[in-house]
């Protein structure tokens, strides 16, 4: 065992908790009136806790983060956490001891308890650790499941046991995953996915997939399957996170599915709610500790915003909605929640995991306080008290199979829930029957369900088929769902004659239990069920088990059904396994349909398919003779045009487009410009290039074939551009576009065209027009007197990065300029300018080593570095007191708005900031603002991209797949790169916001950008 985690060696160490740990108040978070919070574990018994799980003898494990760099360590596989074992002996409620369980494992994201092993997640591995020789520490460490990618934060996490006894658990974009099925298969992908397995890992499934990072999961007593989502969508409106309903064979909308071909139904499934960018974390069900109107709702953890939120959840049509409301809020920025976890008494545990995860989050790292975290419990004040709560004055061994099936109704849910397991074991299906059948609560009914799922004997499905006729719905979706899990075929009828019931989340059941144990003949039941569907969930539900069932001359007949949503399903249905006979034939009537839904759907069946390309130019070539596109419609055509680009007649009609210049074609020759980029034919059509040459004089297209030049890089556009930067009668956006799209090759600028963008850029209402001034200024090769022009307008007044422009400003310097240089970065250090250590050595470089000068720069280079805190800790009080009306006008009037949304106004180069102030600490907000490359918003780090012939470019990365990458760059323009052109890809440290915005207000206007910002929630 050469690669054992656990340390078997050495005292076992018991850490008493100080008195200061167990008794300090919670004195910051907020609970509703009737509830008390305290802190109940911490330091020196743990450090950064991310999650946490109980045994069945009330011992408490926490997964420890090492407080390091979680994207370092788990690539690295470092192996510096840990996780340890809390005991409250006493049941006062806190933990009065503390055991290292294992060590030299990786950042361990999840983990279970089960029949005496700790499941724990360890990446690449899932592992499971027991203590054999009782010592309080585990010494066998037994592999589950291996090829979990370990790249970042969407590696394995979120154990968690379901009621049908399998071990569920979540991945994450773009980590990956390859597991072996053990019959020298392997189920592999890269997109976030929802998992479950046998206990030993044999039988790994995807059961949902399509998210960018799937947290943590709770089962619903009916069966449903709620989790935390981060990443949902993109954000839009404030909103990106989510609470999701993963139904079996699901696909939501962030990922594509790449790997392992799974099923599609034609859906993407929507949200349950939708959030800000609330990092949401662990999840639990409000249990009998809290009020009788909550149980049953979601209590979800959200780092960002550091609060816990109880989600009511409310049957809507065959899924749910939500109405979410704020359980336990926290002001302190340190105060990160990352678990939810029940106690055997009702009460909750909150596990904070502190200040040290600042990786693509919303925390300030300079402000990084390295906070331990802890464990706080939650009491409802009026929760009935419960005695034995875990029951371990019960005599298990000695009691009846009825006094076992009493206990399924406990309120103590330990003990309702050991008692199933002990029926389990005896296979006692008679007293589970029983209960089913007599008048016992729901919870009871809900256990010997899942308990008679387990007992693998066929007796034991009578009961289960007989509870799919009571009147109970969420006893009888729980049954079917059970049933589904032993694939019992004698219950198909029973379960086709459900899809006919009056509640849309019995139909879903019903339809995923057919899946499973469904036969041929349900099929049509099934049709006419996906006929009447009322929404996705119950139209995914009926088309995932046809996909199991129905065979093709079934599934050709549907092809003409009435209803477009089952011959949509039906074309997704024939172009996969097992049939996988669609045909153009089948395709075509649908593409052009009145049907929004169905016509998307024949258009993104027909992008699987190329080699269709020469049935369908006919097609595309009535397509593009429409005068105007829809976002959808246009998006449809593009994707179509670039799969079908190497066929020459596809190649025909792209010139053609390009190349009409008649008024009715103006809509698709201007849709053709922007997408030659994306159009990998090397070299271009000559007639392409042409077109190009010919559109730089049409007003109308002069703007994307500027953009189409940047993009292609060819040197016999050089002259074009830079006579359009030139001509004194265009507008100042076009002719800096022209001026970026040459500098590259020809990056010396005219008089002109410097004073142009010199005049841009030291007008700070310019808006877009000044970041393309920027850009080009940064780019180019200045002349001494340029430089000394440049940097008398670059005042410490002026709010530009001027961190990008130092490459240039460096470039030109001699003996004449280098005391102006030496005065413009003064001015910006003395006025709190911190560049990184990059940025600041090539400014340096400069000046001879002999000079003075340099030395000087770098002592208020270091003066600043090491002033940061103090310098935040200056802006503090600006936190309160503001106007968030006029901060909103300041917002509006400044060069905010140029680069950020907030609802349905402003740019989008930055991160929507709609809902900002649920999501970033006022401290954080001030961070941000005045060293805005200190951190960056996921999805807004910068990347350089260096081209084979060495030209660079660089923006945040807005797509990336197999076939190349789309970065969005600093004046919100999207560039797309083929992945053959791309020589290296690197993330900068250099944001794209500006630093300096605060110098250029007054305090009170800070201020009440301030008030503003933290009232967007």
């Amino acid at each position: 065992m050469s690669r054992l985690l656990i340390m078997r060696t050495g005292a076992r160490i018991i850490v008493a908790l100080s008195c200061v740990v167990l008794h300090a108040e919670a004195a910051e978070l907020s609970v509703p009136a009737g509830f008390t919070i305290e802190r109940v574990a911490g330091e020196p018994a743990i450090q950064f806790p991310m999650f946490a799980g109980f045994d069945d003898q009330g011992r408490l494990y926490v997964a420890e983060s090492s407080g390091k760099d979680l994207y370092a360590g788990l690539r690295k596989l470092t192996r510096d956490c840990r996780v340890s074992r809390l005991e409250d002996a006493d049941g006062d409620g806190r933990f009065e001891q503390s055991t290292v369980f294992a060590t030299n494992v990786t950042f361990p994201m999840g983990l279970a308890w089960r029949e005496g092993k700790l499941f724990l997640a360890d990446p690449p591995e899932l592992v499971a650790l027991t203590d054999s020789d009782k010592d309080g520490r585990a010494d066998k460490r037994e592999v589950i499941l291996n090829g979990f990618g370990h790249t970042d934060n969407g590696s394995l996490h979120g154990l968690v046991f379901g009621p049908d006894g399998l071990l569920y658990f979540t991945m994450g974009e773009p980590d990956g995953w390859k597991l072996p099925r053990g019959d020298g298969t392997f189920l592999e992908g890269s997109n976030g996915a929802l998992f479950r397995s046998r206990p030993d890992g044999s039988r790994p499934e995807v059961i949902s997939r399509g998210f960018e990072n799937l947290v943590e999961v709770a089962f619903l007593p009916s069966g449903e399957i709620i989790g935390t989502d981060n990443w949902f969508q993109k954000p839009a409106a404030g909103l990106r996170d989510a609470l999701v309903d993963l139904a079996p064979g699901g696909l939501y909308p962030y990922a594509t599915d790449k790997g392992t071909p799974l099923p599609r139904t034609g859906l993407t499934l929507p949200a349950v709610t939708l959030l800000p960018a609330v990092a949401h974390s662990g999840v639990a069900l409000a249990g009998m500790g809290l009020p009788p109107e909550w149980r049953g709702q979601v209590l979800a953890a959200e780092h960002n915003t550091r609060k816990v939120t109880r989600h009511a959840l409310r049957r809507h049509g065959a899924s749910f909605s939500a109405e979410s409301h704020d359980f336990i809020t926290g002001e302190d920025p340190d105060f990160h929640p990352s678990d939810v976890v029940e106690d055997a008494d009702g009460s909750l545990l909150i596990v904070d995991t502190g200040g040290w995860y600042v990786e693509h989050c919303p925390t300030g790292k300079i402000r990084d306080s390295k906070a331990r975290g802890g464990i706080y419990r939650v009491r409802w004040q009026a929760a009935p008290r419960l005695e034995d709560p875990r029951g371990k004055r019960l005599d298990w061994t000695r009691a009846s199979d009825p006094e076992l099936a009493r206990r399924l109704g406990d309120a103590r849910q330990v003990v309702a829930s050991r008692a199933a397991r002990e029926l389990i074991e005896r296979r006692a299906v008679d007293a589970c029957a029983t209960v089913l059948k007599s008048t016992a609560p729901l919870a009871a009914k809900i256990h010997a369900v899942w308990a008679l799922a387990q007992i693998h004997e066929p007796r034991a499905l009578d009961p289960l088929r007989s509870a799919l006729d009571y009147a109970d719905t969420d006893v009888v979706s729980a049954a079917a769902r059970a049933l589904a899990s032993r694939r019992d075929t004698g219950a198909a009828a029973r379960l086709a004659g459900l899809l006919a019931s009056p509640h849309a989340f019995v139909r879903r059941a019903a339809a995923e239990a057919l899946a499973e144990c469904g036969r041929k003949e349900n099929a049509p039941r099934l049709i006419d069920a996906l006929a009447g569907a009322g929404d996705a969930f119950e139209e995914h539900a009926c088309a995932f088990a046809l996909l199991r069932l129905a065979d093709e001359p079934l599934l050709r007949q549907a092809l003409v059904h009435a209803k477009p949503r089952v011959r949509k399903a039906t074309l997704h249905l024939l172009d996969q396994p097992p049939l996988s006979s669609l045909r153009f034939a089948d395709l075509a009537p649908h593409l052009s349909a009145a049907d929004a839904s169905l016509s998307t759907a024949a258009r993104g069946l027909l992008e699987r398919h190329p080699n269709w390309a020469e049935d369908a130019v006919s097609w595309l070539g009535g397509e593009l003779k429409a005068r105007q596109f829809t976002t959808e419609s246009e998006s449809a055509l593009s994707n179509l045009l670039v799969a079908f680009q190497s066929d020459p007649n596809v190649r025909r009609l792209i010139t053609s487009a390009l190349t009409n210049a008649s008024a009715e074609s103006s809509a698709a020759r201007r849709l053709m410009f922007r997408l030659l980029p994306a159009l990998n034919r090397k070299p271009p059509d000559p007639a392409w290039i042409s077109a190009l040459a010919t559109a730089l004089d049409d007003a109308a297209l002069r703007d994307v074939a500027i953009a189409g030049i940047a993009a292609l890089g060819r040197s016999e556009f050089d002259a074009a551009p830079t006579r359009l930067s030139e001509d004194t009668s265009l507008g100042a956006n076009i002719r800096l576009q022209a001026a970026r799209a040459a500098v590259y090759r020809q990056p010396e600028l005219s008089g002109s065209v410097f004073e142009l963008a010199r005049r841009v850029v030291a007008d700070p209402a310019a808006g877009l027009e000044r970041l393309h001034a920027v850009d080009l200024l940064g780019r180019a090769r200045l002349t001494r007197q340029q430089m000394s022009q440049l940097v008398a307008v670059l005042s410490d007044k002026t709010a530009v990065p001027a961190d990008s422009l130092i490459p240039a400003l460096s470039r030109a310097v001699n003996t004449d300029t280098r005391p102006a240089f030496a005065e413009f970065l003064a001015g910006r250090l003395k006025n709190g300018w911190s560049p990184g250590n990059d940025t600041m050595q090539e400014a340096l470089r400069a000046f001879p080593p002999n000079d003075g000068t340099a030395t000087r720069l770098r002592d208020l280079w270091e003066k600043n570095q090491g002033g940061k805190q103090a310098r935040l800790s200056e802006f503090a009080p600006l936190l309160d007191e503001g106007s968030a009306e006029r901060g909103r006008e300041l917002f509006a009037t400044a060069t905010c708005a140029v680069c950020h949304r907030i609802g349905d106004v402003g740019g989008t180069i930055g991160p929507d900031l709609t809902r900002i102030g649920a999501v970033r600490s006022g401290r954080d907000l001030i961070e941000s603002i005045l060293y805005p490359s200190s951190t960056f918003a996921q999805g807004y780090e910068p990347y350089v991209a260096t081209r084979l012939d060495g030209e660079e470019v660089s923006g945040s990365l807005a797509e990336q797949s197999p076939e190349g990458i789309v970065l969005r760059d600093a004046t919100g323009s999207l560039i797309r790169l083929r992945a053959d052109e791309i020589k290296s890809l690197a993330r900068q440290q250099l944001s794209a916001m500006p630093e300096g915005l605060e110098q250029l207000l007054s305090r009170e206007q800070f201020r009440d950008l301030m008030a503003y910002l933290k009232s967007l929630k």
